[in-house]
């Protein structure tokens, strides 16, 4: 039995699983640290709870949802937007 791949395809596939899932699971610890629920967190943020879970699933945020995502979470805005640059390869095409 022969298989094939799209070494290519899967490269960047892994890659942007890799890339979101360290950005997801960096903002799950920070919530986590702070000792909040995903609900607990949710409002804080002021946004919906699928939202909150897809952005830790390595989802990518808009600007709005990061700000809202950092003031919730007491952080740096700076801090989550150079966390977005480091794992940007989860988003790029």
């Amino acid at each position: 039995m022969s298989m094939t791949f799209d070494y290519d395809l899967d490269y960047r596939y892994m890659r942007s699983m890799f890339w979101g899932r360290t950005f997801g699971l960096f903002i799950r610890k920070l919530r986590e640290k702070k000792g909040y629920s995903v609900e607990e967190a949710t409002r804080l943020a002021g946004i919906e709870a699928q939202s909150w879970v897809a952005i830790e699933a390595g989802r990518a945020p808009g600007k709005e949802l990061l700000e809202s995502v950092a003031d919730a979470l007491e952080v740096d805005h700076q801090v989550i937007a150079r966390l977005v640059v480091f794992c940007q390869d989860a988003w790029d095409d």
